[in-house]
């Protein structure tokens, strides 16, 4: 009962077809799961059917995650009149573009329809100056070690993570505001205060514990469900793709304070002076506040996003 439906015009002139499965999921197993494909036959000038060369297919999960396989331009899959193609999946091959260390959930940040996705975990830096993503949405340090540093003083330049200067010298990115993780590409970078300002506005929030540890939670595009007081680990909050801010409190030199209140740095602004972005506290507030703030030499947490591509 799988009908290919054409979007857009004549498959040769824009080659886009969906797949309409229904509403009907379609369990991926190791064995492999048949999809079957039927187009209209495409031919050349001399009535050839040559099939259809460089094709792309796109894959969505129940969470929304996409996996897209193409094949080489110098293959073709050829459809015959008549007849039905068969594309087999296995759910081994079943890989999300979502990048390594971020979360699925997508989410707008600006007017212009700009989204990113958000890391697995706060950043955190080891004695050896390498970032690290924290273990979970709700891991971070209560306490200034420098082998697990998670409350940064600001820089925007790479140098030592663990050490202290009026200038808040510490780690936080390169030149072009990214931030390698683990060695890993730069892909990662902190939201501006403005686009902070305009997540909160426009996405779901609520101040929330999940697995005892007080922070917000926020509701990614197109989440139609709602924000309980509190959730159990991880996986309860992947089930709404949402995004869980802890209070990790602030760093004056070597003592951590304020445990109840979030405070989180943002992107650099035309002013370095200004650079805090969002503020919560658990006891007190309702929703996260965001505005500049000028002591860069205290400490406070760093959550990257990577964009959608």
């Amino acid at each position: 009962n799988m009908v290919a439906e054409i979007v857009g015009g004549y498959p040769f002139w824009k080659n886009e077809v969906t797949l309409n499965c229904s509403n009907d999921r379609v369990a991926l197993t190791e064995a492999g799961t048949d999809f079957y494909i039927s187009l209209p036959c495409y031919m050349n000038s001399k009535k050839e059917n040559i099939g259809y060369s460089g094709v792309t297919i796109t894959l969505a999960n129940a969470k929304g995650e996409t996996c897209v396989k193409k094949l080489s331009s110098s293959k073709n899959l050829v459809i015959e009149r008549s007849k039905i193609t068969t594309a087999t999946f296995t759910a081994s091959e079943f890989k999300t573009n979502v990048p390594e260390g971020a979360l699925p959930g997508k989410f707008t940040v600006n007017a212009s329809g700009k989204q990113v996705y958000f890391t697995k975990g706060n950043l955190w830096a080891d004695g050896s100056n390498v970032l690290h993503f924290e273990s979970g949405q709700n891991a971070f340090n209560s306490n200034y070690e420098t082998s697990h540093v998670s409350c940064f003083t600001w820089s925007s330049t790479v140098s030592a993570a663990t050490g202290e200067s009026s200038n808040g010298d510490n780690l936080f990115c390169d030149e072009n505001h990214k931030v390698s993780v683990n060695g890993s590409e730069a892909i990662y970078y902190a939201l501006s205060t403005e686009e902070w300002q305009y997540l909160f506005n426009n996405h779901s929030n609520k101040l929330v514990t999940v697995n005892g540890v007080n922070g917000c939670v926020i509701a990614p595009d197109g989440f139609t469900g709602s924000i309980v007081d509190s959730y159990a680990d991880d996986d309860a909050l992947a089930a709404g793709n949402l995004v869980f801010l802890p209070a990790t409190g602030y760093r004056n030199q070597l003592v951590v304070f304020g445990l109840s209140t979030g405070n989180y740095w943002a992107s650099p602004t035309s002013d370095a002076r200004l650079l805090y972005a969002v503020h919560f506290d658990s006891l007190y507030d309702t929703t996260p506040n965001c505005y500049y703030y000028g002591n860069r030499y205290e400490g406070r947490a760093i959550r990257l996003v990577t964009d959608v591509k």
